[in-house]
């Protein structure tokens, strides 16, 4: 039973591989399924797509039978995938090697063809990356905020005359509601409210040190800006 349910397992993986100019047969599938060490007969693929089929999988049998089988519906369209990948090749707010990671993700999620025309049409560039991951954690710490709803607290940095980042107010902890992230002119900007106040402010992410999460629970925007 195990067996059989990586082998489906499998089946779907490499059917993701597939759309309408590149289907694959299921003896090709057979093939497929050999290299990852999995031995299967042509019935046992045939099984495992309708099962597929019926979980609700859009799983076309070509109109030339003999072609096989494809994946019609993807969770992206190509365009939406280079759009995204155009963004992770061009923020500057990334180091190279987030960016090339994230580039992939994003690409590995169309087909193998349309992997090709993707890379072929979004190089990645050479645009200035930084060195510092901090807006990265921020990002990722800010979200797990808004979710659980907690306020946050953190060091806030600004531009001195002598060209480095000095803490403002002598390194005074800003405590902040969260409410939304944004990017602007390739930049991410947090939203919130500070120390309760009943009003926005905005700060840019890599001025941020030191981020945590509190204990104390949000303000909520509606109570102040309304619904």
């Amino acid at each position: 039973m195990e067996n059989t349910k990586i082998r489906l397992l499998r089946v779907l993986d490499i059917l993701k591989e597939t759309d309408e100019d590149h289907p694959y047969t299921a003896n090709q599938i057979v093939h497929q399924l050999s290299l990852y060490g999995i031995t299967a007969e042509r019935k046992a693929v045939l099984r495992d797509i309708a099962a597929l089929q019926d979980y609700g999988l859009d799983i076309i049998l070509h109109a030339d039978n003999k072609l096989g089988y494809y994946l019609a519906y993807r969770d992206y369209e190509d365009w939406e995938l280079k759009i995204m990948m155009d963004a992770a090749a061009g923020a500057s707010f990334l180091t190279s090697e987030n960016s090339q990671s994230l580039y992939e993700k994003i690409c590995n999620l169309s087909s193998v063809d349309g992997r090709k025309t993707l890379r072929a049409t979004t190089p990645l560039t050479s645009t200035a990356k930084t060195g510092d991951t901090t807006t990265k954690h921020s990002v990722d710490l800010l979200l797990k905020a808004i979710r659980k709803k907690k306020q946050v607290g953190f060091q806030y940095t600004y531009t001195g005359s002598d060209m480095k980042k000095h803490l403002r107010f002598k390194g005074h902890e800003y405590s902040v509601s969260p409410y939304a992230l944004i990017w602007r002119q390739d930049k991410y900007f947090l939203i919130g409210s500070y120390a309760n106040k009943n009003s926005l402010s905005y700060y840019r992410l890599d001025r941020i040190r030191n981020l945590r999460i509190t204990e104390d629970p949000i303000v909520p925007a509606e109570d102040f800006l309304g619904a």
